[in-house]
């Protein structure tokens, strides 16, 4: 769900098709529609997401439920807030990893698995 010119489509693309998925290619009036996203998501039956912050966020807010079908949710690029990890581990129903890294190290030089057991100071 990440744009093009982001570092983390590599991530996307190529764990994709190297693990014989199926790539969804997603247009940008899309994403901004809750219920369109939800849609595709059970129409496709994906399983694997990445998304920034701040569209995480958004659909945290707006319709937590969405990350429900999810096997894994990446979540990086950006600060994440706290209390969106809380929303979205109480719906999602696979694993939720908070990734960072600087552009110059191409996707993630950490990342961290969320549990919903724990409580985070930040993001």
């Amino acid at each position: 769900m990440a744009n093009l010119a982001f570092d983390a489509t590599t991530l996307e693309i190529y764990a994709c098709l190297l693990h014989g998925g199926t790539l969804v290619c997603v247009d940008s009036a899309t994403v901004l529609e809750v219920e369109a996203v939800l849609r595709m998501f059970r129409e496709h039956h994906i399983s694997t997401a990445f998304m920034a912050p701040s569209l995480f966020r958004t659909y945290a807010l707006q319709s937590p439920g969405i990350f429900a079908a999810l096997d894994m949710l990446y979540v990086g690029g950006e600060a994440v807030y706290p209390h969106d990890l809380v929303a979205a581990s109480e719906c999602l129903g696979g694993r939720l990893v908070n990734a960072y890294g600087p552009t110059e190290n191409t996707v993630a030089s950490t990342s961290f698995l969320v549990s919903k057991e724990e409580a985070y100071a930040n993001g």
